[in-house]
Protein backbone atom coordinates (compact mmCIF):
# COMPACT_ATOMS: atom_id res chain seq x y z
CA UNK A 1 0.00 0.00 0.00
CA UNK A 2 1.41 3.60 -0.85
CA UNK A 3 2.32 5.53 2.03
CA UNK A 4 -0.80 8.09 3.12
CA UNK A 5 -1.05 10.88 5.24
CA UNK A 6 -4.19 10.65 7.51
CA UNK A 7 -5.51 14.43 7.65
CA UNK A 8 -5.12 16.20 11.00
CA UNK A 9 -6.32 15.88 14.32
CA UNK A 10 -7.56 18.85 15.84
CA UNK A 11 -6.38 19.38 19.79
CA UNK A 12 -9.63 19.76 22.41
CA UNK A 13 -8.70 22.45 24.91
CA UNK A 14 -8.87 19.81 27.85
CA UNK A 15 -5.82 17.69 27.06
CA UNK A 16 -1.81 18.55 27.11
CA UNK A 17 -0.28 18.69 23.70
CA UNK A 18 2.21 15.95 25.11
CA UNK A 19 -0.46 13.25 25.55
CA UNK A 20 -2.15 13.97 21.95
CA UNK A 21 1.14 13.55 20.89
CA UNK A 22 1.77 10.61 22.65
CA UNK A 23 -1.83 8.99 21.98
CA UNK A 24 -1.68 10.04 18.06
CA UNK A 25 1.60 8.23 17.53
CA UNK A 26 0.14 5.02 19.43
CA UNK A 27 -2.22 5.47 16.51
CA UNK A 28 0.35 5.74 13.96
CA UNK A 29 2.60 3.04 14.82
CA UNK A 30 -0.46 0.55 15.37
CA UNK A 31 -1.59 1.45 11.69
CA UNK A 32 1.75 0.73 10.61
CA UNK A 33 2.26 -2.17 12.52
CA UNK A 34 -0.91 -4.08 10.58
CA UNK A 35 -0.88 -5.32 7.15
CA UNK A 36 -3.46 -4.39 4.49
CA UNK A 37 -5.38 -7.99 4.69
CA UNK A 38 -5.57 -7.31 9.04
CA UNK A 39 -7.00 -3.54 8.43
CA UNK A 40 -9.47 -4.76 6.08
CA UNK A 41 -10.21 -7.47 8.08
CA UNK A 42 -10.43 -5.49 11.27
CA UNK A 43 -12.58 -2.78 9.58
CA UNK A 44 -15.24 -4.98 8.13
CA UNK A 45 -15.59 -6.83 11.57
CA UNK A 46 -16.38 -3.16 13.24
CA UNK A 47 -18.41 -2.25 10.42
CA UNK A 48 -20.79 -5.26 11.39
CA UNK A 49 -20.30 -5.04 14.90
CA UNK A 50 -19.13 -2.01 15.76
CA UNK A 51 -17.65 -2.46 19.44
CA UNK A 52 -19.80 -4.92 20.82
CA UNK A 53 -18.10 -7.34 23.41
CA UNK A 54 -15.28 -5.17 24.08
CA UNK A 55 -15.88 -4.94 27.64
CA UNK A 56 -14.17 -7.49 28.88
CA UNK A 57 -11.01 -6.66 27.52
CA UNK A 58 -11.32 -2.92 28.96
CA UNK A 59 -12.30 -3.88 32.72
CA UNK A 60 -9.50 -6.30 32.82
CA UNK A 61 -6.81 -3.58 31.75
CA UNK A 62 -8.42 -1.40 34.05
CA UNK A 63 -8.65 -3.63 37.04
CA UNK A 64 -4.34 -4.00 36.76
CA UNK A 65 -3.65 -0.64 36.05
CA UNK A 66 -5.90 0.06 38.90
CA UNK A 67 -3.68 -2.18 41.20
CA UNK A 68 -0.44 -0.37 39.76
CA UNK A 69 -1.66 2.73 40.69
CA UNK A 70 -2.68 1.54 44.29
CA UNK A 71 0.55 -0.31 44.98
CA UNK A 72 2.32 2.90 43.85
CA UNK A 73 0.32 5.15 45.95
CA UNK A 74 0.81 3.16 48.83
CA UNK A 75 4.20 2.86 49.17
CA UNK A 76 4.23 6.65 48.25
CA UNK A 77 1.96 7.58 51.09
CA UNK A 78 4.50 5.39 53.23
CA UNK A 79 7.57 6.37 52.50
CA UNK A 80 6.41 9.95 52.81
CA UNK A 81 5.05 9.19 56.30
CA UNK A 82 1.42 10.21 55.72
CA UNK A 83 -0.53 7.58 56.26
CA UNK A 84 0.63 3.32 57.25
CA UNK A 85 -0.98 0.17 56.77
CA UNK A 86 -5.11 0.21 56.37
CA UNK A 87 -5.30 3.77 56.14
CA UNK A 88 -2.73 4.13 53.51
CA UNK A 89 -4.25 1.52 51.59
CA UNK A 90 -7.85 3.39 52.05
CA UNK A 91 -5.86 6.38 50.57
CA UNK A 92 -4.04 4.90 48.07
CA UNK A 93 -7.95 3.12 46.99
CA UNK A 94 -9.09 6.49 46.76
CA UNK A 95 -6.26 8.33 44.95
CA UNK A 96 -6.11 5.51 42.31
CA UNK A 97 -10.42 5.65 41.81
CA UNK A 98 -9.62 9.12 41.53
CA UNK A 99 -7.23 9.02 38.53
CA UNK A 100 -9.10 6.11 36.67
CA UNK A 101 -12.14 8.58 36.12
CA UNK A 102 -9.80 10.57 33.88
CA UNK A 103 -8.82 7.50 31.88
CA UNK A 104 -10.00 5.42 28.81
CA UNK A 105 -8.91 1.78 27.24
CA UNK A 106 -6.42 2.93 24.49
CA UNK A 107 -6.35 0.40 21.35
CA UNK A 108 -3.81 1.17 18.84
CA UNK A 109 -5.36 2.41 16.61
CA UNK A 110 -9.14 2.41 17.85
CA UNK A 111 -10.89 0.07 16.46
CA UNK A 112 -13.00 2.63 14.18
CA UNK A 113 -9.65 2.71 12.23
CA UNK A 114 -8.95 -1.26 11.80
CA UNK A 115 -7.83 -1.81 15.61
CA UNK A 116 -8.02 -5.04 17.57
CA UNK A 117 -9.76 -5.57 20.56
CA UNK A 118 -6.92 -5.15 22.70
CA UNK A 119 -6.24 -2.37 25.05
CA UNK A 120 -2.55 -1.63 24.69
CA UNK A 121 -2.49 1.45 27.48
CA UNK A 122 -4.69 3.52 29.33
CA UNK A 123 -4.82 7.62 28.62
CA UNK A 124 -6.56 10.62 29.21
CA UNK A 125 -10.10 10.21 28.52
CA UNK A 126 -10.76 13.81 26.77
CA UNK A 127 -7.83 13.18 24.74
CA UNK A 128 -8.63 9.31 23.41
CA UNK A 129 -12.60 10.44 23.10
CA UNK A 130 -11.18 13.79 20.97
CA UNK A 131 -9.22 11.27 18.61
CA UNK A 132 -11.96 8.66 18.58
CA UNK A 133 -14.66 10.81 17.12
CA UNK A 134 -12.23 12.58 14.68
CA UNK A 135 -11.80 9.04 12.73
CA UNK A 136 -15.45 9.12 11.20
CA UNK A 137 -15.32 12.95 10.73
CA UNK A 138 -13.69 14.86 7.41
CA UNK A 139 -10.57 16.24 8.27
CA UNK A 140 -8.59 19.19 6.40
CA UNK A 141 -5.80 19.09 4.09
CA UNK A 142 -2.14 20.67 4.85
CA UNK A 143 -3.50 23.95 3.91
CA UNK A 144 -6.95 23.75 5.68
CA UNK A 145 -9.66 22.46 2.85
CA UNK A 146 -11.75 20.25 4.39
CA UNK A 147 -11.79 17.05 2.83
CA UNK A 148 -14.86 14.90 0.90
CA UNK A 149 -14.48 12.01 2.90
CA UNK A 150 -13.66 11.07 6.33
CA UNK A 151 -10.01 9.84 7.43
CA UNK A 152 -11.23 6.21 7.50
CA UNK A 153 -13.17 6.38 3.93
CA UNK A 154 -10.14 7.75 2.77
CA UNK A 155 -8.32 4.57 4.09
CA UNK A 156 -10.52 2.01 3.16
CA UNK A 157 -10.39 3.49 -0.22
CA UNK A 158 -6.57 3.24 0.10
CA UNK A 159 -6.18 -0.18 1.17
Amino acid sequence: MDLHKVACFKKNKKGTDAEYDRQLKGQQDGINDMTVKEYLDNREAYNKIGRKGTGAAQQEAREQFRSKLIDKYEKELTRRGEYFGEEALQKAQELASNEMNTLNALHNPDMIAGGYDNVVDLGDASVNKSIGSQWKNNGKDDVGNKLAASRVEVMDAQA
